[in-house]
């Protein structure tokens, strides 16, 4: 590129030699930490961050507000609520803690924790522990309920972040990663949590809920992964694929979005590609997808950066023919 728009780089990419779509990669200095994980927040917003307790906003007007530190040794997990931001992480090395804060790390309430905590998601019946015995709901007064148990669970103990409680019409269905710990060598499973409800076990790394839909990651070897399509109300496998390894999300209830080398919005029903562009910078490590951009993290131990790309239009993806 020439000129004073050197920073921006548009790239035409033709899809099956039939749509070209403008992608224009931006890149934001003033992140302050290396980003572990990224939240869509109110209003067009970004939240990133950081393993070591540190928060940080982009506004709606693309500016980052400065960093701030919650009183969390380990953040991990954010989760966006009516009231603020849920974070869950860890105050110590015994005891766990959900804080109820805004993007200044202005806490207003703290639920406190024991050993075994593993998700924090926001139920039907409002926000939530899930362990990997059952799930206990966030009172206002900073209490918890007692532990609802779990009607089908192959587990003892969960590792944070290992379990995923997904509501569903047809019912919870409630998934454990595989132990890759080696601990137990136990392997990943997945449940309907109703009486008689389907069951099945296999090499799962991780999940997810989107387009109605569980999908489920399985390692296929060092650098690729298989994500498979199951309905929740029976188990049953729809669609499967396999990807280079990198960080996933859900885009709009209607894509899987993969970030390896690539971008990838993939059709959660046919699990086929639809729209494909490469990144910049590196693997990211987080994505995630705002109202008219995705963004991911780039750069390395030194220091972090955050790229967008442009949405393709969504009449593209709906319309286009499965890419590869």
């Amino acid at each position: 590129m020439r000129g004073a728009n050197s920073a921006l780089v548009r790239v035409c990419l033709l899809i099956l030699g039939l749509v070209c779509t403008r992608v224009v990669h931006a890149q934001a200095a003033s992140l302050a930490f290396q980003a572990r994980g990224l939240l869509p927040y109110k209003a067009g917003a970004l939240i990133a961050w950081s393993d070591a307790g540190l928060l940080q906003m982009r506004g709606a007007d693309s500016r980052w507000r400065p960093a701030c530190r919650l009183p969390l040794t380990v953040i991990n997990e954010v989760v966006a609520s009516d009231d603020g931001l849920l974070v869950l992480g860890a105050l110590d090395e015994t005891r766990g803690a959900v804080l109820l804060t805004n993007e200044s790390c202005s806490v207003t309430r703290t639920w406190q924790l024991g050993k075994e905590w593993a998700e924090l998601v926001l139920t039907s019946h409002g926000p939530s522990i899930v362990t990997a015995h059952g799930s206990a709901r966030l009172l206002p007064d900073g209490k918890l309920t007692s532990i609802a148990p779990h009607i089908q669970s192959e587990v003892t103990r969960a590792r944070m972040g290992s379990v995923h409680w997904f509501e569903f019409p047809s019912g919870v269905v409630l998934c454990h990663n595989r132990d890759l710990t080696m601990r137990t060598g136990a392997p990943g499973w997945c449940a309907l949590q109703r009486a008689n409800g389907w069951h099945a076990i296999g090499e799962w790394e991780d999940a997810l809920q989107c387009a109605g839909l569980v999908l489920v990651r399985e390692g296929v070897d060092k650098k690729r992964v298989r994500w498979t399509a199951r309905r929740p109300d029976s188990g049953v496998v729809v669609a499967s694929t396999v990807v280079l390894r990198g960080a996933a999300s859900c885009a709009n209830n209607q894509f899987l979005l993969s970030a390896d080398t690539s971008l990838r919005l993939i059709d959660v029903a046919t699990l086929k590609t639809r729209w494909r562009t490469p990144t910049v910078g590196g693997r990211p490590e987080a994505v995630a997808v705002l109202p008219r951009e995705i963004v991911y993290t780039s750069g390395s131990e030194a220091g972090a950066v955050i790229r967008s790309v442009a949405w393709p239009a969504i009449e593209t993806l709906r319309t286009s023919p499965p890419g590869e």
